[in-house]
């Protein structure tokens, strides 16, 4: 296979949904982005989709887990980025870091557009999204040996909501934990601060996902759920809708590719 075709079945392997959000008297797009390639892949395509300036920070990243992170986080950002602003070379786009960690587009054309990134174990998720519309997504492995429960800091609130769910119990923590992550990057404070002010109020438990309420942050809410032995959250303003279903369907025809 000639390095033309490669580069074509690369890009193919990375999923893209359009999201459509809708609020009173309001439409806005969002482009969900992931995938699983492998290390090596990313490595060897490397220059197709790094800038200089990012290019000359990978060189300098000491741990080939730290790598694998840096590559695919970038790779599925550029490719949702790219879908808003058609016909860019992915090499052009720089995402930087802001003052917080947070990823900022540099690219002449990327007006008003912001990203959110993600990683964990073997999938990178980024969300594309307009400024005015904020948005942040957070992807963690369900992994029963993690120790959520003593991370997590659970409040009163938040153990009644385990005990009444129908989830297992490293379902229903990831879950949470992945909705907090994704609301402190859209808040732009990470997890530095005290988990407690993350506290969820409440959620309503749907068949494929779940809505999480923040009791400090009334104006956000968490779409939850669950592929690939991964717990998935999207934060958006608490008015906004999205086919939520259209997603899950997506993802689930995508299951035998991974």
């Amino acid at each position: 296979m000639n390095i033309s075709n490669r580069y074509t079945e690369f890009y193919n392997m990375i999923s893209v949904i359009s999201i459509d959000i809708h609020r009173p008297n309001i439409y806005d797009r969002a482009f969900l982005v992931f995938s699983t390639k492998l290390y090596y892949e990313l490595f060897v395509f490397k220059e197709f989709f790094l800038s200089s300036n990012e290019l000359v920070f990978f060189n300098t990243i000491l741990t080939d887990t730290r790598k694998y992170s840096f590559l695919i986080g970038r790779l599925v950002a550029k490719k949702g980025i790219e879908e808003i602003v058609s016909k860019c070379n992915l090499c052009e786009i720089d995402i930087s870091k802001g003052v917080f960690h947070q990823p900022v587009i540099i690219h002449e054309l990327s007006n008003n557009i912001q990203v959110s990134i993600s990683h964990s174990h073997k999938i990178g998720a980024a969300i594309v999204f307009p400024e005015a519309h904020p948005m942040a997504i957070d992807v963690e492995l369900i992994d029963s040996s993690r120790p959520l429960y003593s991370i997590l800091d659970l409040t009163d609130k938040e153990e009644q909501l385990i005990r009444e769910c129908k989830l297992e119990n490293a379902e229903i923590l990831t879950l949470l934990w992945s909705a907090k992550e994704a609301l402190s990057k859209v808040l732009k404070t990470g997890l530095m601060v005290n988990l407690k002010i993350y506290e969820i109020e409440g959620a309503e438990f749907n068949e494929n996902f779940v809505e999480f309420l923040f009791s400090n942050f009334a104006q956000y809410k968490a779409v939850s759920w669950q592929y690939n032995g991964y717990a998935w959250s999207i934060v958006l303003p608490k008015k906004s809708i999205f086919n939520i279903s259209s997603v899950l369907e997506y993802q689930h025809r995508k299951i035998g590719e991974y």
